[in-house]
């Protein structure tokens, strides 16, 4: 079971973090491209909500096998650009 699966998950992964299992990656990969797919038939940007990182196959406890892991992470946000003062000329000034 899917509870069971992630009571064996949690004692593996680092504090702070979120790890998840390929099943679980899967399920979030395509509610992400349903998303990204709904907002381009209506013209506007999409914003991904999700990091997905390839953490390795771990051995799970209590002899519950190996697991292919993933950590789930928040994107970066891109850079904050300098606003531009009224009257400046990029190039020339």
């Amino acid at each position: 079971s899917n509870v069971n699966r992630a009571a064996r998950i949690e004692p593996i992964s680092v504090p702070g973090k979120i790890y998840a299992s390929e099943q679980f990656v899967a399920l979030l990969t395509a509610e992400e491209s349903a998303h990204r797919h709904e907002a381009f038939l209506r013209g506007g940007d999409y914003v991904e909500r999700y990091v997905v990182e390839y953490v390795g196959v771990q051995v799970l406890p209590k002899g519950f096998g190996e697991q292919a892991i993933y950590m789930i992470g928040q994107p970066q946000a891109a850079p904050a650009q300098e606003p531009i003062a009224p009257g400046w000329v990029a190039g020339l000034g």
